[in-house]
This record gives C-alpha cells, sequence and structure tokens, in this order.
C-alpha cells in the first residue's frame, strides 16, 4: 500500500534573512521560475514546429507581512535605495500545522529587494497594515526540511 504523502495548508511561513528569522508572511506570490520555450520550423517539416527550451527566468517574489516593529527589511532596502545593494542568500520556510516544525524551503541566492509598498492608511479601517516587498533573485531551490 502507497504510503499516505501530507498535504499541507497554505499559511504559516516565514523568511530567513542569512539564517535569522526577518519576518512572518500573510502572503508570498509568484514564487516560481519560468522557463522559456522556443518555437521553431524545420525545413522539410510542412506543419510540424519543434519546441526548445531557452533560458530559465526566476520569478520575482512578492512578500505581504503585516507590519512590525522589527524594521530590518526596511533596512535592508533602504541599503538599495542608497545605492548600495545588498544581495543576500535567503529562504522562504513553510510551517507545518502546530507552526513550528519546518516542512519545506525555497532557497534564494543574491535576492535583493526591489520595491516595497505599504497599505492603504485608512484610520476608519479595522484591517491589519500590510507592506508588501519585492524580491529579485537569481537562483531557486526547493529543499527538504532543514535543508538551511
Amino acid at each position: 500500500m502507497p504510503e499516505q504523502q501530507e498535504i499541507y495548508r497554505n499559511y504559516g511561513f516565514f523568511l530567513e534573512l542569512q539564517g535569522e528569522r526577518a519576518g512572518y508572511f500573510i502572503k508570498v506570490l509568484d514564487l516560481g521560475a519560468e522557463l522559456e520555450c522556443i518555437e521553431y520550423r524545420e525545413g522539410g517539416l510542412p506543419a510540424g514546429v519543434r519546441k526548445l527550451p531557452g533560458r530559465t527566468r526566476i520569478n520575482d517574489i512578492r512578500l505581504e507581512y503585516g507590519v512590525t516593529q522589527s524594521d530590518a527589511l526596511w533596512r535592508w532596502l533602504d541599503a538599495a535605495v542608497q545605492g548600495k545593494v545588498e544581495r543576500r542568500n535567503v529562504s522562504i520556510v513553510l510551517l507545518g500545522p502546530d507552526g513550528l516544525t519546518e516542512v519545506v524551503r525555497w532557497n534564494l541566492t543574491n535576492a535583493w529587494p526591489c520595491q516595497v509598498t505599504l497599505a492603504h492608511f485608512d484610520a476608519l479601517g479595522n484591517d491589519i497594515l500590510v507592506e508588501s516587498m519585492t524580491l529579485a533573485a537569481e537562483t531557486l531551490e526547493r529543499a527538504s526540511a532543514g535543508a538551511g
């Protein structure tokens, strides 16, 4: 009988910035890669189009998080704005249902913040104040639990 696979819920993740937890996130968007598809028609093949793999592109990753007293991520962006882009190796870590156990991580190399957006300020609202940060990275790797 095949082993039953655990399916994890879409919550409970944090950004690990060079070995330290930099923030917990409400959403992680566009984590992935794209492989360009090059189409061409070979001579002598009337209707057949061949497809070849082209360049690989790592998506820019958008992180949405509730604003906290920690300003580590903001300082990282501010350094980039000042012309001192600090490329760092970071990990996005998914936690299990207990909120403590690391299940899987995605490692990004040479990542740097390329955009930060603040939520709309609304004195009549009761929502959590959310900031959004977009990271550019050169590589993306899925690693098993605990493989920092």
